[in-house]
């Protein structure tokens, strides 16, 4: 695993390059979209076992902080859905550029997900995508996560939360800015019409059951759904042959 700064130098983004191990190296590579906040520090294992699953079959793979998020330049409250993407186009064209593969395919997790698919409607050039219990109604997301923040300090800050109106200017410890919220409100996908001519939708449900995101014995475990990482590298061996 090679860590490298790359896009542009005024507001780099840090990247993890996994280079293809053991299996001969395909003409593929694989950009990895995190979800958002404490989702994606729940996922990490995760992702970083995917990761090392993809390289051992031959894949060139990008793990990768979006800005504001992780070690990438950006303060936590500058984030958007439109850097977000422009941020999965730079690391698309990084690890193409970087690893010398012609083809690359997106596999987002959560907010991952419905970013790498709205990057995909506008690049023709993004045809195999991988979308891991993707957030399709952006209003339910955002209640979802209000909801949680609220129920975490009531359980844990033992502070009694007004509810109020509006979206959450924090969701369990991440600032949710009002620009990111307006956003996601108006996020709607339709599963009926993903697109991309190769499209695999992973549910938990359909696994272990548990979402590798959050887990009821708190927030302290961390889930790795083997069953749900060898459907994506088994899917991915072979529609990227």
């Amino acid at each position: 695993m090679k860590p490298f700064f790359f896009g542009d130098s005024a507001r780099p983004l840090l990247g993890l390059h996994h280079p293809p191990t053991g299996a001969p190296a395909r003409r593929w590579s694989v950009v990895l979209c995190n979800p958002f906040g404490q989702e994606y520090l729940r996922a990490h294992r995760s992702l970083r076992e995917l990761a090392h699953r993809l390289a051992q079959g031959g894949f060139h793979v990008l793990r990768f902080d979006y800005y504001g998020c992780g070690d990438s330049a950006g303060e936590s409250d500058e984030g958007s859905l439109a850097q977000w993407q422009a941020d999965i186009e730079a690391a698309v064209d990084e690890v193409r550029e970087a690893a010398g593969t012609p083809r690359v395919a997106l596999v987002g997790l959560r907010l991952g997900a419905t970013l790498a698919a709205l990057v995909a409607e506008r690049r023709a050039d993004l045809d195999h995508l991988v979308l891991w219990d993707p957030i399709l109604d952006g209003a339910a997301y955002l209640r979802e996560l209000k909801a949680a923040d609220e129920s975490w300090l009531r359980e844990h800050a033992h502070r009694e939360v007004a509810r109020g109106e509006g979206p959450p200017a924090e969701a369990l410890g991440f600032p949710v800015a009002a620009p990111l919220a307006a956003s996601l409100g108006g996020v709607r996908l339709d599963p009926g019409r993903w697109p991309a001519a190769h499209v695999l939708v992973v549910d938990h449900r359909a696994y272990a059951g548990a979402p590798v995101w959050v887990h009821d014995d708190g927030f302290e475990r961390a889930l790795v759904p083997h069953a749900a990482l060898e459907a994506i590298t088994s899917w991915l061996g072979t529609a990227c042959a």
